[in-house]
């Protein structure tokens, strides 16, 4: 499986002061699009919390993890020395017993929960012993983290639906019906049912499917009849009998099935009430003999003063990391060149897609960064994820990055163009759009939300790059396009490497006057174009 290192811990004994933490130079400076503001991330990251798959490239030589970033030792003899030392080390680690986690209320040895896999490093590093934890995870959600004894994968089954009688169903639309079945001969009945569409990759998804089991008078059986999850609801044209049962086909879940339920009506389920949610969930999971890795990396992160860490999260930079670079002589990025607005119109999301509760909320990295966050100092803690700096999904994460600006950033040129001329929306037809006028769709409630809250973020190189992975993996209905860029305003595969070189190791000047970005060349600098302007034929 492809999982990636989310989590990173130092654990440094106190004779390790902060000024020797082995560091790179700064993340770089940084804009977003080619325009007089960009973000500049001046400070430094110990080199050794970063991501384990991209950044650390340890070897061992006889149990002694040395980054090849360091120099070796000046001679064989001090080599040997330091592995005899770790070796010594390692034997006296290897003769204590592993210590699983405790309950501290009840002395009960507790499982941890979370990530995919650990891998810890353990040495010295300057002198000083250090202990790395590295924590794969595989981007879950942390309501499937605490289900039942963690298990992640929903358990699905029939879950009653009241109140019935405000539901009616007509029976033309039913999958299939029978009768003289017992209520337990209809579930039955209707799994089997379910299991073969479940196979059967051209069949609807079963998820959601209704079991309407109506009992004979003064008798034990009765007519079952299986419906699809999107059937007419009508109680008067087809009202059921006050005897009636219905059953959903759902996660036997019952606090994940409504949390889920609301993502897909395209309900915004606050933060705090998520988190209040999760903490409720954990307190089932505790008596389990589970704990959340959360609760596990504070507990040891603040239990020890004496032991200094250090805590690197796969998240969104903090404003609180970065600068403000203005260039007051650049003027606002022009519009896109005419060969942007030639690119088609945007597709229809996936149906797929907007069956699936996830909606970019709700996944435990997130929830262990805001548990980190009120309990760790800010100093200790280290988000490295720059792919939206500038632009991040947490509201007032993307709010302090507001706070940056002396003033308001101008308006979007190209926007400003269209409004001007009363531009009308280009869609091809009513149908083209039918997703977003579902009043449940997420589609509807993401367009919704920045609508509302939208403000121009501050722009960055990071987020301008990280687009291309929105583009792939999460809106790949979204056309998007870096060639006009990279081919006439970078030029070569050298100059590209140099202008990356340069804005991670120099300067946002440096690096700009590595790039083609004259007034001819800077409306190819954008990814794509609000407007929607056909090649003629």
């Amino acid at each position: 499986k492809n999982y990636r290192c989310n989590v990173g811990v130092a654990l440094t004994c106190p004779a390790f002061p902060r000024q020797h933490s082995v560091s790179v130079g700064g993340l770089g400076s940084s804009c977003r699009r080619i325009n007089n503001h960009s973000l500049h991330i001046p400070g430094v990251v110990t080199v050794a919390l970063l991501h384990a798959s991209r950044l650390i490239k340890p070897c061992r030589a006889r149990g002694v993890f040395l980054p090849r970033q360091l120099s070796p030792p000046a001679t064989a003899a001090a080599a040997a020395a330091a592995a005899a030392e770790a070796e010594i080390e390692m034997a006296k680690q290897n003769k204590k017993q592993k210590k699983p986690s405790q309950d501290v209320d009840s002395g009960v040895q507790l499982k941890v929960c979370g990530p995919a896999y650990f891998q810890t490093m353990r040495g010295t590093l300057l002198g000083r012993e250090m202990a790395l934890i590295l924590c794969g995870e595989a981007h879950e959600d942390a309501i499937d983290l605490t289900r039942q004894n963690c298990v992640v994968e929903s358990e699905e089954g029939w879950a009653s639906v009241s109140p019935c009688s405000s539901m009616g169903f007509d029976g033309e639309e039913a999958v299939a019906s029978q009768d003289r079945l017992t209520l337990q001969g209809a579930k039955s009945w209707a799994e089997r049912i379910i299991d073969k569409m479940d196979d059967d990759d051209d069949a609807d998804d079963p998820d959601g499917m209704i079991l309407l089991f109506e009992p004979e008078q003064n008798s034990q059986r009765g007519t079952a009849s299986l419906f699809p999850s999107d059937a007419a609801r009508d109680v008067v044209a087809h009202p059921v009998s006050k005897h009636a049962v219905l059953l959903e086909w759902a996660d036997l879940d019952a606090g994940a099935r409504e949390f889920n339920r609301r993502r897909l009506d395209g309900e915004d389920v606050p933060v705090v009430e998520h988190d209040s949610l999760i903490a409720q969930r954990k307190i089932e999971r505790r008596k389990e003999g589970t704990e959340l890795f959360d609760d596990w990396l504070l507990r040891h992160a603040c239990s020890d003063s004496a032991v200094h860490v250090e805590i690197v999260l796969e998240g969104p930079v903090h404003a609180r990391e970065v600068e403000l670079h203005v260039e007051p002589s650049v003027s606002p990025a022009p519009a896109a060149h005419e060969c942007l607005r030639a690119i088609e119109l945007d597709s229809d999301t996936d149906s797929d897609q907007e069956d699936d509760p996830d909606d970019g909320t709700g996944a435990f990295i997130d929830y262990l960064r805001r548990r980190v966050e009120s309990q760790v100092p800010t100093d200790k803690i280290h988000a490295v994820d720059p792919r939206d700096l500038g632009d991040a999904e947490d509201p007032a994460l993307r709010a302090s990055f507001q706070k940056l600006l002396h003033k308001p950033l101008p308006a979007d040129v190209e926007e400003a163009e269209l409004n001007g001329l009363g531009a009308a929306l280009a869609v091809e037809s009513e149908e083209d759009d039918e997703s977003d006028s579902d009043p449940g769709s997420k589609t509807r409630r993401r367009k919704q939300g920045r609508e509302e809250n939208w403000r121009q973020p501050v722009p960055s190189w990071e987020a301008y790059f990280g687009a291309a992975s929105e583009l792939l993996y999460y809106s790949p209905f979204i056309k998007g396009d870096y060639a006009p860029f990279l081919a006439f305003c970078v030029g070569s595969q050298a100059s590209l490497r140099r202008f990356f070189k340069t804005l991670y190791f120099g300067t946002v000047p440096e690096a700009i006057a590595i790039l083609q970005l004259d007034d001819s060349r800077r409306p190819l600098s954008r990814l794509r174009s609000l407007a929607y302007q056909p090649p003629e034929p």
